[in-house]
């Protein structure tokens, strides 16, 4: 074997990889079979994935806060399992008719009998008809205009079932409090659907449905199916772009093999450690590939330049992986530590989601050193004198000519690249964390048209609760607690967003009995449905009562500043009362709270990740200037992609904050390959302007050509229905173009400015 010489971070990571390639050349069915037995493993696993669709655990945590939500809704039952049919009557007197009452008393019939419905209420269930003096066999007789005046009137009615205009009224359908999944909800929904869709067929009414439950399975299918149509449609176009790059399929395979076997392996591996499929890691495999493809492209590109020089398969095979194998090795090491710092959340799901995607680049890169060079020596033996001539023009050449002149003009460009890095800083102090509900569904479905009317006209769908508590001394009528309960009302009404609160209160002030030991005050908790009663108070928890309040979708952000507000406010209230608590929760501060925390936790990941970078970079190779060179190149794409989200007013979500994840990966890979073929042609001449126009000639090409492949896949979902999906997409492509940019023009510049000709790197020869 001849001699080489290569470029080390380390000698001894040199010398193993040195080895490695030999004897992987010589015994590739040792290769051959690691890939077998890992896929055997793997794909037992891959048997073995499920979806996680509990709402609840993407916001799942250990705090005091959740733990307090959790028992609060093991008493009283789920604040989320409520769908909501809208009637909406042209008149009020459409509703307050014999007609009008009696086909609400048959969609209350129909959508009763689904089965998964515990409880209809609504304004002719029997309770309701009762407190407004309204008998269901003799509506012919009543006085319909009194009974409507009395419902625009009535606590228990106005705002909560009938609108203040009486055009609207809903029907609060509560499905089993047990059923918490997605897939539980679908069936329910489903019928409902089918329920209001008939009668609003047949009727002059409106009947449209709405509410958590079937917001949540429109998400869950408008997800699943967008997913399942742009992976085929992106991985069809990435795979076109592949074939016209490289022009034979052998090539493609060769680097599109390891990425996405990679991808299988850590699903595969999920499932062997029962590890579900959710929200957020959902996006896993596009990871893992992003971070494999771009290996494979590096070694592919590589060995073909090796080939061009007139080497053999075997040893353009050896050579890449000795050249390579190194900074695969740190480039996998950094992205995975920075990965790995998400443990430190407070949120299960996110802890979760950095060991996954830890895992997912272990899995990556250990697919990628295997089956690429595999493939190479098995794929590439008729490629030799075809890619001589192929090799030697193109883009290699241009990228040549590039780099020239960023060289000549280097001074400029350094300047250039150090403002459009620390310009859009200044952007940054604007960028805040938010999320919706209906932020991924598109606003022209009905459902999202639904639910917006439904909070113009009702107060919102979402339910926060206000928590009151008391000591064995007092009781839900005293007048300690009853006054805290007038107080927390009085605070709902003075609080803009909130609408409609509804307490035991509102029991009371249906039969104008406020005094609390009076026969009235019982008699007017008997007169309200049983499920209605148990929202507010139940006798499993005797020193405890709720008050509920409506809010629209506003967003975390808002309700972050409500609550608060709240908080404030109810700890006054209580400080008024001895003995008396109060306390603010509900789904919808929770998950306010915890998202928005989980958005701060990746970003505050990404920042680590960026120290852990510079720092891997500084030691792997030996030099303080290569390190601070490189926060340039990595910080650009990141600082311009969020300077976009402040220019189009766009907030951080989870979809946002995981494109920087996933452009840090790919920014950090393509300027450690950067690095180490630069620090290797600089070797052999001790020419800085060569060195940079040889290494932008085989690694630029690489990094165009993956970065052409990454953008047609991603690029497709530009088209999606789904709000979050097109924004994904959309801070993707300008996330890997700004990469780019950031690795072939200023990077080169930087290392023109910097490095001088007498600067030897560390060099190690093999025989």
């Amino acid at each position: 074997m001849g001699a080489f010489t290569v470029i080390g971070y380390d000698s001894r990571m040199q010398h193993f990889w040195n080895s490695v390639a030999d004897g992987f050349v010589r015994k590739p069915w040792i290769a051959a079979l690691l890939v077998l037995l890992i896929s055997s493993g793997a794909g037992f696993g891959l048997s073995r994935v499920a979806f996680d669709d509990s709402p609840h655990n993407i916001f799942k945590t250990e705090d005091a806060e959740f733990q307090f939500l959790s028992e609060v809704l093991s008493q009283y039952g789920a604040d989320d399992n409520d769908c909501l049919l809208m009637v909406t009557a042209e008149k009020a007197v459409d509703i307050f008719s014999e007609g009008g009452l009696t086909r609400l008393s048959e969609l209350e019939r129909q959508a009763a009998s689904v089965e998964g419905v515990q409880e209809v209420v609504s304004l002719v269930s029997p309770q309701i008809l009762q407190l407004l003096g309204l008998d269901s066999g003799r509506l012919a007789e009543a006085d319909l205009l009194a009974a409507q005046a009395k419902a625009q009137t009535n606590p228990l009615i106005r705002g909560q079932l009938l609108s203040e205009d009486a055009r609207a009224t809903l029907l609060i359908v509560r499905l089993d409090s047990w059923r918490k999944n997605i897939g539980q909800f679908e069936a329910p929904v489903a019928e409902l659907r089918d329920v209001a869709k008939r009668l609003s067929d047949e009727t002059n009414l409106t009947v449209e449905m709405t509410g958590i439950p079937p917001l949540r399975v429109e998400i869950f299918a408008a997800v699943e199916s967008e997913n399942r149509k742009y992976t085929i449609i992106g991985s069809t176009l990435a795979f076109a772009m592949a074939f016209i790059l490289f022009r034979r399929l052998r090539l493609v395979m060769i680097a599109a093999t390891g990425p996405v076997l990679g991808a299988l392996w850590t699903i595969g591996f999920m499932g062997l450690l029962g590890q579900k499929i959710n929200v957020l890691n959902v996006v896993l495999p596009t990871l893992v590939i992003v971070v494999g493809f771009t290996s494979a492209i590096h070694l592919l590109v590589d060995a073909r330049r090796s080939l061009a020089d007139g080497a053999s398969v075997r040893d353009a095979v050896r050579l890449a992986i000795a050249h390579l194998g190194g900074a695969c090795t740190l480039a996998m090491f950094t992205t995975m530590v920075g990965f790995a710092s998400l443990v430190t959340s407070s949120a299960e799901i996110l802890r979760q989601f950095g060991l996954a995607c830890a895992g997912g680049v272990i899995c990556s890169f250990t697919s990628v050193v295997l089956t690429a060079p595999l493939l190479m020596l098995w794929l590439m033996k008729s490629e030799v004198d075809a890619q001589r001539k192929h090799d030697r023009a193109r883009l290699g050449v241009v990228m040549e000519h590039f780099t020239a002149w960023i060289i000549r003009h280097r001074k400029v460009v350094v300047i250039a690249g150090c403002l459009a890095t620390l310009l859009p800083t200044a952007l940054l102090p604007q960028l805040y964390p938010d999320t919706e509900l209906t932020e991924t569904i598109p606003e022209e479905r009905e459902s999202f048209q639904t639910l917006k009317r439904c909070d113009q006209v009702f107060g919102g769908v979402l339910t926060v609760m206000v928590v009151v508590d008391w000591s064995n001394e007092l009781a839900l009528l005293s007048p300690e607690v009853q006054s805290t309960l007038k107080e927390v009302e009085a605070t709902i009404l003075e609080t803009e967003e909130l609408h409609y609160p509804l307490s035991v209160r509102s029991i009371l002030r249906t039969l104008d009995s406020g005094h609390p030991d009076s026969l009235a005050a019982k008699l007017a908790f008997s007169m309200v449905p049983a499920e209605t009663y148990g929202r507010m108070y139940r006798m499993a928890a005797p020193n405890r009562t709720i008050v509920t309040a409506r809010l629209p979708d506003l967003g975390a952000a808002a309700y972050l500043k409500i609550f608060a507000q709240m908080e404030q406010r109810l700890e006054k209230i209580a400080d008024v009362e001895p003995g008396v608590t109060v306390r603010m929760t509900g789904t919808p501060i929770l998950a306010a709270r915890n998202i928005n925390q989980m958005v701060v936790d990746l970003a505050t990941s990404l920042t680590l990740a960026a120290i852990v970078i510079f720092g891997v970079i500084t030691v792997a190779f030996r030099s303080l200037k290569l390190g601070l060179l490189s926060l340039v190149p990595n910080s650009f794409p990141l600082v311009l992609t969020a300077a976009m989200l402040v220019v189009f007013s766009q907030p951080l979500q989870l979809a946002s904050v995981i494109v920087f994840t996933i452009c840090l990966g790919l920014a950090v890979d393509d300027t450690i390959h950067y690095l180490n073929r630069f620090r290797r042609e600089l070797s052999q001449s001790n020419d800085v302007p060569a060195a940079l126009r040889r290494a932008s000639h085989s690694v630029g090409a690489a990094l165009v050509t993956s970065t052409l492949v990454l953008l047609a896949g991603f690029g497709s979902v530009i088209f999606s229905e789904i709000p979050t999906s097109r924004l994904f997409a959309s801070l993707a492509c300008t996330a890997m173009g700004a990469a780019l940019l950031g690795d072939l023009v200023f990077l080169p510049a930087l290392l023109a400015v910097v490095v001088k000709n007498d600067e030897q790197p560390v060099t190690c020869d093999t025989d």
